[in-house]
């Protein structure tokens, strides 16, 4: 386009053969403009047709060259325009294969426009040739520094734009493919992101883009009140049960601040309903083979005392008077001890229904120790009403007792303690044995183990009543002190009235 606004400048100042030259020579450049054009519709071949092109375009000006004075044409800047756009296109080489091409064609059509003239070169035109190619080599290192860091820059961005679109099919394909729902929140909790396992758990076909979530009243609104809460300054962070439409979800929410300025809020949704189904029968399936073993070991501890009792009875006949009372005696704790195994064995296997009454402590604590026949019990007794099921109660207050009259020296004074607190009651019995190690206490609630005193079922049953009931269970064991301690809640609140109950 050039050649041609400048051939048309050139035509009034030249002859008659260099008209007809340029006349024929313009219609060549509109047909290569035409052919150019067409020529770069291949963008999968582009680096062949910009070479094809570049090399056209020298050849075009070379001979436009020649034919309008060689030395003297006024064409000659259209090499230096060549090399300018070839480093427009951010590959080096091109820029160095075009100035190379340019100063050869620019030396050929000088050379040609002498030899068609029948001219030799005069003085001093040989360095002015040299200067011109000079200017061509300088123009052509200049664009190709510029071509160069264009083509770092192009490569750079290229990497971004590929690494970009990778992330994007990832993050489709990785939303697409989670079993669990996604959702992605602005600052005013309305929809930018979603995948469909949302859309099944919520059983909505399509949840569109700037939907307030919110407003569907379907999530509990506990969620957004503390992403907002935790949102302000600081990372929010959330996570709860949910049922909803008889399943059980797993929430986990949080906050994400971009650039400090904008704030988004995501929420996670996993499905729980089968694994929680699955826990149930693995629960039961753990407590029928617990049975299996409990039933193993309940034969094993009714053989000794059945042993001892049939013992004595066959040697009873012979015995004087005076063995015959101790081993009256021997019998008597043998029967008990049975009768201790099997009530310890249906409070453990037994389900356990809850019935809670107000019950007055006081007297239900002075009751259990005086039926059992605890000795070296201190009582301290804080608390009035609380409403418990008695009887398991009663049961664990035994359990614990025995346990702690077993583990305490012979002169060791066993303490019961009963407060009321805010919002339910506390009860702990210390005993004064030697301290229980980390493993003790690990294995310390299951049935026949190895730290056991009495029938060895008894702090089993105390675990299983305090999960059936709500309690916690907890141990504090310290050097010649060990303290169990069971808290609960109560349901029936009255006003803790009397002076406490010491013994």
């Amino acid at each position: 386009m050039l050649a041609l606004v400048v051939s048309g400048l050139y035509w009034p100042v030249s002859d008659a053969a260099q008209q007809q030259a340029l006349f024929y020579l313009t219609w060549a450049a509109l047909f290569w403009l035409l052919l150019a054009a067409w020529l770069c519709r291949y963008e999968t071949e582009r680096r062949y047709v910009l070479i094809l092109l570049f090399v056209l375009d020298v050849v075009f000006v070379s001979v436009l060259v020649w034919i309008t004075g060689g030395f003297h044409s006024p064409f000659v800047v259209l090499f230096g325009f060549l090399i300018v756009a070839a480093g427009v296109q951010a590959h080096v080489l091109l820029v160095l294969a075009v100035t190379m091409l340019a100063c050869a064609g620019y030396l050929s059509a000088v050379y040609g426009s002498l030899w068609d003239g029948g001219v030799v070169l005069f003085p001093g035109m040989p360095l002015k040739l040299l200067l011109q190619i000079s200017v061509f080599f300088l123009i052509g290192g200049v664009m190709g520094l510029i071509a160069k860091r264009q083509g770092t820059l192009a490569h750079e961005n290229r990497t971004a734009l590929q690494a970009h679109k990778v992330l994007q099919e990832l993050h489709s394909q990785v939303m697409t493919s989670m079993q669990e729902g996604v959702l992605v929140l602005n600052h005013a909790f309305e929809l930018v992101d979603a995948n469909a396992a949302v859309c099944r758990m919520l059983a909505h076909p399509v949840l569109p883009m700037g939907l307030e979530v919110r407003t569907l009243h379907i999530f509990p609104e506990t969620l957004w009140s503390e992403l907002e809460h935790g949102g302000q300054g600081q990372q929010a962070h959330v996570q709860m049960e949910w049922e909803y439409q008889d399943g059980m979800y797993l929430l986990h929410a949080g906050s994400v601040e971009q650039n400090d300025q904008a704030l988004y809020y995501w929420v996670s949704m996993t499905d729980m309903t089968e694994l929680k189904a699955l826990e149930r029968q693995l629960a039961e399936q753990e407590r029928l083979a617990a049975m299996g073993r409990l039933a193993a070991m309940l034969a094993h501890e009714f053989r000794n005392p059945m042993q001892t009792i049939a013992q004595a009875t066959e040697l009873m006949p012979k015995l004087p008077d005076a063995t015959k009372e101790r081993v009256q005696h021997i019998v008597f704790d043998e029967v008990g001890r049975l009768n201790r195994l099997v009530t310890d064995m249906l409070d453990y296997a037994r389900p356990q229904l809850v019935q809670r009454h107000p019950e007055q402590m006081p007297v239900m604590v002075r009751d259990v120790v005086d039926a059992q026949g605890f000795s070296h019990v201190s009582l301290d007794v804080a608390a009035g009403s609380i409403d418990v099921d008695a009887h398991q109660w009663k049961r664990v207050l035994e359990n614990l007792l025995h346990h702690a009259c077993a583990a305490s020296p012979e002169d060791g004074v066993v303490q019961v303690r009963l407060a009321a607190q805010d919002d339910g009651w506390c009860l702990e019995v210390e005993d004064a044995g030697v301290m229980m190690d980390a493993t003790m206490q690990q294995h310390l609630w299951e049935p026949f183990g190895e730290h056991r005193s009495g029938t060895g079922l008894g702090l089993a049953a105390v675990w299983h009543m305090c999960e059936v009931n709500d309690w916690l269970l907890s141990v504090d064991s310290q050097e010649h002190r060990t303290i169990v301690r069971v808290t609960g809640r109560n349901g029936h609140e009255e006003e803790v009235f009397g002076e406490a109950v010491t013994g």
